[in-house]
């Protein structure tokens, strides 16, 4: 039973919660939001750190944060929700016992569940069963002290992306590895892993990675110093840069700083940021770029304030996310699979994002 306890529930949480399910296939057919849907109380034991949450293809929601309670309950580091809101009693809860952090969470296809953060003061990779309870069999061990552990993706063929985060007088490292089907590094990338960011007063860092169906991996990148700049790679699936692919130059803008990418079936490749144009073309805030990195020109955008993150929905179309307030034209949106609004598609006027990566 819901108790005076629903005063402490995390709003961040509701949204993200709701998000999450707009991400559910089947979802999209009514852009309003889900009132049967009524998340539980939860109330996490470090304020410092907000619940997260990721939808399941079945409309089940994974929470997780730190410690945190549901419904008075202890429930540990990540839990699961019914597709109602409601506290799901058949998902064994993860305590994820050494960890101090948790920092990512990733569905398998197979509905497995990978966790990865900072267990001791190493860089870990776990995995779950469908039912909650852990795969012991499963060694995701990236290492390194005061390391903390990152999951990316998960390839076709099982191999996970997972980037380790070390820190250490005053800089940072970056390391990308993969893993094997069963936690192991895979012994086909090398085995130290690929820089892939870091620094001391000039910082890069993953903004997000992308694996392709043929191995290699997208690559958007940031590096904050005096501001902050972005910027597109693509490496190939032996860890090596791509020289094929043509770096894009994004320009105009406030800050050409890059917000997201997302990779569609046919390989080409969503681009969002405060850009003007791309290697010259007129795209603002949104573009579409070939397998090899040049600007696909049947794709042209509406030119969206604010840009957020991006999803390619089944049907080929597009959600599209703008960040700030309503009044600047932030909100959710759907492109058509050349670019042009949906107009079909009509946003709730309730959501405003002020920091949201679909």
């Amino acid at each position: 039973m819901k108790t005076t306890f629903s005063r402490y529930i995390s709003i961040q949480f509701v949204l993200s919660a709701i998000f999450s399910l707009v991400m559910v296939a089947g979802v999209f057919a009514a852009a309003t939001v889900d009132n049967s849907f009524l998340p539980i109380a939860t109330k996490a034991f470090n304020s410092s750190q907000s619940l997260r949450s990721l939808a399941q293809p079945d409309g089940k929601v994974i929470i997780w944060g730190t410690n945190f309670a549901s419904d008075t309950s202890i429930a540990g580091r990540l839990a699961r929700l019914n597709t109602d809101g409601s506290l799901d009693l058949t998902f064994s809860y993860c305590d994820c016992s050494g960890f101090a952090e948790i920092d990512s969470v990733r569905l398998q296809p197979d509905g497995k569940i990978l966790i990865a953060g900072t267990q001791g003061t190493s860089g870990q990779v776990i995995r779950l069963n469908s039912d909650g309870s852990l795969e012991s069999s499963f060694n995701g061990y990236l290492g390194g002290s005061f390391g903390r552990g990152r999951v990316w993706d998960v390839l076709s063929d099982g191999r996970i992306l997972a980037e380790l985060i070390q820190s250490s007088g005053g800089n940072t490292f970056r390391t990308l590895f993969r893993l094997t089907s069963t936690g192991t590094k895979d012994p086909t990338f090398p085995a130290s892993g690929v820089s892939i960011g870091g620094g001391s007063f000039s910082q890069s860092s993953v903004t997000n990675l992308i694996g392709s169906p043929d191995g290699k991996m997208y690559i958007l990148s940031s590096t904050v110093s005096f501001g902050v700049t972005s910027t597109i790679g693509r490496r190939n699936a032996d860890g090596s840069v791509d020289s094929t692919f043509e770096v894009p130059t994004f320009a105009g803008g406030l800050s050409q700083q890059l917000t997201d990418i997302a990779l569609q079936p046919d390989g080409k490749l969503l681009v969002s940021g405060f850009f003007e144009t791309v290697n010259g073309v007129s795209r603002p805030t949104v573009a579409r770029l070939h397998p090899a990195g040049n600007v696909d020109l049947s794709f042209v955008g509406p030119g969206l304030p604010s840009p957020g993150g991006l999803h390619v929905l089944p049907d080929g179309k597009i959600y599209f996310v703008a960040m700030g307030s309503t009044a600047g034209g932030a909100g959710e949106y759907r492109l058509n699979s050349d670019g042009t609004l949906d107009s079909a598609y009509v946003g709730d006027p309730s959501i405003a994002a002020s920091s949201f990566k679909v």
